[in-house]
């Protein structure tokens, strides 16, 4: 689907809508389907929410700067439903040349959000990422490795199953390629709990976003996924515990510049 809105989209100038040195936000209706194996009866629901998504990236000199933040409130078949999460993060590229190199920054990372289906928090104070990047115009390319500490966090699915994730390492990758108008974004997080009655092992996350431009238009697919061992405050284990959404929003999408020339009254 998102292929053929993208042959079909007429895109914005790289003015209106440059990669490098720009706050991106799309914003609109979101519609997502959720459904959780493994722990009880497979479990499935569907919601609409208001949602946003706002990123940028900015590299000049040695100073590379990225942020990335989204939220989303409504309701569903599981009852109220929303989440707050993004990453806020600085450091240093060294230039191999004027548009690449490596780079290693810190900042915080976190989310919360989930519905009475599922529900997920947890915030990485400190968080670092180390990685390459290539930021050109209208082309931004990273890959990175990252970590940090969940300082308070908890997790539970489906019928009781939970995990606490406070004082917890975690580590992963992630993956960016932006170039006008598209916008993927690969995000693996593996937190590492302790023990929680007879539920071990880590917890996997994975997310998968695309994000389109048409003139003013956005359009944002999001895939995620879940697998964990979790288990009840009776000690009931639940194994290899599945979560998984799905949602598209469609909404407007605005640009702004810091090479923007602002004039009075504007």
């Amino acid at each position: 689907m998102l292929l053929c809105l993208t042959l079909w989209a007429s895109p914005a100038t790289a003015e209106e809508f440059p990669v490098q040195d720009a706050q991106v936000t799309y914003a609109g209706l979101r519609g997502s389907a959720f459904t959780v194996e493994g722990s009880g009866p497979t479990a499935r629901s569907h919601g609409l929410t208001g949602a946003s998504r706002s990123m940028g990236t900015v590299t000049q000199d040695w100073l590379t700067v990225h942020r990335d933040i989204s939220a989303a409130f409504g309701y569903g078949t599981s009852g109220i439903e929303g989440e707050v999460g993004g990453v806020v993060r600085g450091g240093y590229r060294y230039a191999l040349a004027p548009t690449h190199g490596p780079f290693v920054r810190g900042g915080v990372r976190g989310f919360v959000g989930g519905n009475d289906l599922w529900f997920h928090t947890h915030a990485e104070v400190p968080h670092a990422q180390l990685g390459y990047q290539l930021l050109s115009g209208e082309t931004l390319f990273e890959v990175a490795f990252d970590g940090g500490l969940s300082v308070a966090g908890h997790y539970q699915a489906g019928a009781g199953g939970e995990r606490p994730l406070t004082l917890v390492p975690g580590w992963g990758a992630e993956l960016a390629l932006h170039h006008r108008p598209v916008r993927l974004d690969v995000v693996w997080l593996r937190l590492q709990p302790r023990s929680f009655g007879p539920a071990s092992g880590p917890l996997d996350r994975l997310d998968v976003t695309t994000c389109l431009t048409a003139w003013r238009l956005g359009f944002c697919q999001q895939f995620r996924f879940y697998e964990v061992d979790l288990a009840s405050e009776e000690g009931m284990l639940f194994a290899g515990t599945q979560a998984f959404s799905g949602s598209l929003m469609l909404g407007l999408a605005t640009s702004t510049s810091k090479h923007e020339v602002i004039r009075p009254g504007r």
